[in-house]
């Protein structure tokens, strides 16, 4: 049960309408659920919604290796739906079921992809306070390049927010993935 009101489309203004029609126009072709919050701010939804896009399809990252940015910050966050449609994802793109579980667990996980592995550490890092030193930097940046750690810390930053959105809002469930 979310803590806003719907709001309706006949109740939408000009603003939150051209937010709507933005997402449905776009490559994802559904609201995804924290625009449901965002919706009453259209000021911050309509590049809250073009960055989760731009993050979906645009980036040279791997689609798992995103997954795994955005898990990890879910699972940090515990917010329930965002870390539901991420495990599912890193499922459907075979990470080990013992790698999940480490993660859930708060332990880092066993992954031979150095992608993966540098997805979970630069994340895990910056979501505990610890920053990033130059040892984990230089890894990162070896492993993914300079716009890959661009791309990863975005990643991170933004799922961030969509866990936080549906924590504090209580969106617990939808049927589109974040």
């Amino acid at each position: 049960m979310t803590r806003l009101t719907s709001i309706a489309p006949a109740e939408m203004d000009a603003a939150q309408c051209r937010v709507v029609e933005a997402a449905l126009a776009g490559r994802r072709q559904y609201l995804p659920a924290p625009l449901t919050a965002w919706l009453h701010s259209p000021a911050m939804a309509m590049p809250a919604q073009a960055l989760g896009e731009a993050i979906r399809f645009d980036l040279r990252l791997a689609p798992v290796v995103t997954a795994m940015a955005a898990f990890t910050a879910a699972v940090h966050w515990n917010a329930g739906y965002v870390q539901n449609v991420q495990e599912a994802k890193l499922r459907a793109e075979h990470v080990a079921e013992d790698a999940i579980a480490a993660i859930k667990a708060g332990a880092r996980p066993a992954l031979s992809d150095p992608a993966q592995a540098t997805a979970y550490d630069v994340a895990r890092r910056l979501l505990t306070g610890q920053g990033m030193d130059d040892a984990t930097y230089a890894t990162a940046t070896g492993v993914l390049g300079q716009s890959g750690m661009v791309e990863l810390v975005t990643a991170i930053g933004y799922y961030t927010m969509v866990s936080l959105t549906v924590v504090t809002f209580g969106i617990a469930s939808a049927e589109q993935p974040a």
